[in-house]
């Protein structure tokens, strides 16, 4: 196994966040990125707290899991991954109520600015919560979703998917998947030289190890970076508190 989880992580150039508030999802994300072969480090940010801007930007990809939690992103993290991506970085984030949490008017976490960081870093405008829909296809050409089709429900996934959002792209982002034809359930986004991939459901509970590890590799790959031929960063997230 590539997995690191370390007081200190360093030499590594993959961050996976485990930001899902306790459910225990990270199992499925660490058996993906195994499958890639690609050198990773974990951060459990319910155990070991906010991570800075400054600490994400060592890190050439950062992929964050934050599924079902209560707030989806705090302002600290909005604060810190803005920055990331400010400074040109690569971020994969998957979660059902994402959009319900930080856009909702029935959201206590949901402020105007979480709204503006939603859309203006996340890509996507909010449309509603809870499709009830667990079947998802790929956008044709589409070089992350393109010939893919998966149940987000059963199999080997997690399953628990009772709020998966939909979205719409915005200027600058693309659809990846769709629940049925014109309801969006993920994009991909070009922010200036940064990378965002958001999907608005949980990626653990696809059904398939199959489908898992070919989205996960699609996303390094669109991610542009040979990360195994990279050196090592140095001291890339402090030691915990």
């Amino acid at each position: 196994s590539w997995t690191r989880s370390f007081k200190v992580i360093s030499g590594v150039p993959i961050l996976v966040v485990d930001g899902d508030g306790g459910n225990n999802f990270e199992t499925w994300y660490n058996v993906a990125m195994d499958s890639t072969y690609r050198p990773y480090g974990t951060w459990d940010r319910t155990a070991h707290g906010k991570l800075s801007g400054e600490q994400l930007a060592k890190f050439f990809i950062v992929i964050w899991n934050a599924d079902l939690a209560y707030p989806a992103l705090s302002t600290d993290d909005m604060t810190a991954i803005g920055y990331y991506l400010d400074k040109g970085g690569r971020f994969f984030i998957s979660g059902q109520d994402i959009g319900w949490d930080l856009c909702d008017v029935s959201s206590s976490d949901r402020t105007a600015a979480s709204v503006a960081w939603y859309q203006n870093y996340l890509g996507a405008t909010y449309v509603m919560d809870d499709t009830n829909l667990l079947t998802l296809t790929g956008v044709a050409g589409d070089p992350i979703g393109g010939g893919l089709s998966f149940s987000i429900n059963g199999g080997t996934g997690s399953s628990r998917q009772d709020y998966p959002d939909e979205i719409n792209p915005r200027t600058g982002a693309s659809a990846l998947f769709t629940y049925a034809t014109g309801r969006e359930a993920g994009v991909r986004y070009q922010l200036g030289s940064a990378k965002v991939v958001y999907l608005a459901y949980g990626f653990q509970a696809q059904s398939s190890l199959t489908s898992r590890t070919t989205v996960m590799n699609r996303v390094l790959n669109w991610f542009d970076v040979h990360l195994l031929d990279v050196p090592p960063t140095q001291d890339a997230v402090v030691a915990f508190h």
